[in-house]
């Protein structure tokens, strides 16, 4: 049993970890290598599911979610958009079997495969050890097992069929998943100055996407954690309260998805100040072997403070030079630590940048963020194909394309 998260003497807050034979992960391998094949070529999963698939991941699902707002803001429509984040609660613990089984069916999985695939969930029992002491074993009803590599595969099934956002001449809706992340974006149109009459409009389109997605979660026995259950105003906008099976949902003014801080105005100040907080914390650690090669310390700092400051490099690559700024004052003082170097200095950290291949933090965004884009357009990601119809006629000033500003 592995905690997750605190207090570690919460019984809720501990998840079970399969430990399974060789020959059965090998056998579960060569099952999931080939439903995924399954899934690929026939196009069965979503678009907008970034969650344990090739070529995707956390950062293509940010990157695709930002540059969606970023264009429909910039269009000439007066324009409102709200962003519903959810978690599930006990993904892997609390699938339906029989949900799982009915989609596979629905994907169409060969009927032998689906049989071995129930087998693999049904038949399955597990027993508690602590220390010397084992339990009786007892069946699984539910859930597939934390560990095996097929449990992922199978959970995408059974969140992929969601119901469609609202998409009409006033309603531009769409959603996002990765894995059990699950955000829904709520975009209203109005050709006109907004006016208290469309804020309540907007209102009521929120409401009618969160009430089909929790209809859709209760008829497949999905529940939403409610403490990761966040609606916040993208922009600054009076909204109306909104309303759920008779409860009040207070507006949030930041929120994190995939490990992005966000709030209603911007989506990367924030993030910037965690990068930096949580790198120099790390940097800090690594004082102590200052007598290591430099090589050694280059290779320690690539691998270990680097990839804090620079994620996710979208939208992170639309910052203003203040924001970079920040970011390459970290990096400063990490190469000042490689060269063992102490006030007052003497070498400018250009020159210590280029001796140590050690790119400026603007140049290293930039590239990164062209990588991200250049993969997304190998991927002939239909989303993304969209979003560069939607046409910009005035880029909004908090939200600029990462995409044009990439390949300007």
């Amino acid at each position: 049993m592995v905690p997750k998260g605190t207090p570690s003497t919460d019984p809720g807050k501990y998840r079970p970890i399969s430990l399974l034979n060789f020959m059965g992960k090998i056998f579960a391998k060569l099952l999931n290598n080939k439903l995924i094949k399954h899934f690929e070529s026939n196009n069965t999963l979503k678009d907008t599911q970034h969650g344990f698939r090739r070529k995707r991941g956390t950062t293509s699902l940010l990157a695709n979610l930002y540059e969606r707002i970023a264009r429909e803001k910039g269009t000439d429509r007066s324009t409102l958009v709200t962003m519903v984040t959810r978690d599930v609660q006990k993904a892997f613990d609390k699938i339906w079997h029989d949900a799982i089984t009915y989609k596979l069916m629905q994907a169409g999985v060969n009927m032998k495969m689906v049989r071995i695939l129930t087998n693999f969930l049904h038949a399955r029992k597990a027993y508690v050890r602590v220390n010397k002491h084992r339990g009786e074993k007892f069946n699984m009803t539910a859930g597939v097992p934390q560990g095996d590599v097929l449990s992922p595969t199978l959970f995408l099934i059974v969140g992929n069929d969601y119901p469609e956002p609202s998409r009409n001449r006033h309603q531009k809706n769409f959603a996002m998943q990765y894995a059990d992340d699950f955000t829904q974006i709520i975009i209203s149109k109005f050709n006109t100055r907004i006016t208290d009459a469309d804020r309540d409009q907007h209102k009521i389109h929120i409401e009618e996407e969160i009430y089909k997605q929790n209809a859709y979660e209760r008829q497949w026995k999905i529940k939403t954690n409610i403490n990761k259950f966040n609606i916040i105003n993208i922009g600054f906008f009076k909204a109306p309260t909104i309303v759920i099976d008779n409860t009040a949902i207070p507006y949030s003014t930041r929120t994190k998805l995939l490990g992005l801080h966000l709030t209603r105005n911007n989506f990367y100040v924030k993030q910037v100040e965690h990068n930096t907080n949580r790198a120099r914390d790390e940097l800090r650690k690594l004082y102590r072997f200052r007598h290591l090669k430099t090589k050694l310390k280059v290779r320690l700092y690539k691998a270990l403070i680097l990839p804090l400051l620079t994620y996710p490099v979208v939208p992170l690559n639309i910052s203003s030079n203040t924001q970079i700024k920040k970011l390459q004052i970290i990096q400063n003082k990490a190469i000042r630590w490689i060269m063992n170097e102490h006030w007052p200095i003497i070498c400018p950290i250009t020159l210590r940048q280029q001796q140590l291949k050690i790119e400026p933090i603007d140049i290293r965004m930039k590239r990164l963020a062209e990588g991200v884009w250049n993969q997304v357009h190998e991927e002939n990601q239909a989303f993304h194909q969209e979003s560069l119809q939607i046409q910009m006629i005035n880029t909004h000033p908090w939200f600029q394309s990462s995409y044009d500003r990439t390949f300007e």
